[in-house]
C-alpha cells in the first residue's frame, strides 16, 4: 500500500477535530444543566455521595473530548506544515 494512501487528508483532520470541539462544548454544557437540574437528596446520619454522578461523568466525557480536540488540532498544523514544505526537502528526510 502506497505511504499516501495510509493518511488521512487534511479535511478529515480538520473536521475530525472540529467535532471533536463541538462535543465537548455540548458535553461542558450538558454536565452544567445536569447540575442544575438535580434537587437535593434527603439529609441524614447515613447520606452518601455518589462516587461518579452524570453531571461528573459529562464533564469526563467532555474533557476527553477536549484533549482529543486539542491533539487533533497538533496534529492538524504539523499535517499543514508537512504539505506546505517543497517536495524537494520532503524527500531528502
Amino acid at each position: 500500500m502506497p505511504k499516501h494512501a495510509q493518511r488521512w487528508s487534511i479535511w478529515k483532520i480538520a473536521a475530525a477535530t472540529a467535532g471533536c470541539a463541538a462535543a465537548a462544548a455540548l458535553l461542558f454544557v450538558l454536565s452544567h444543566l445536569a447540575s442544575n437540574l438535580g434537587g437535593e437528596a434527603a439529609e441524614g446520619p447515613l447520606r452518601r455521595n455518589p462516587a461518579l454522578t452524570l453531571p461528573g461523568f459529562l464533564l469526563m466525557l467532555g474533557s476527553a473530548a477536549g484533549v482529543f480536540a486539542l491533539l487533533g488540532g497538533v496534529w492538524l498544523g504539523v499535517r499543514i506544515r508537512e504539505w506546505r514544505l517543497p517536495a524537494w526537502k520532503r524527500r531528502k528526510r
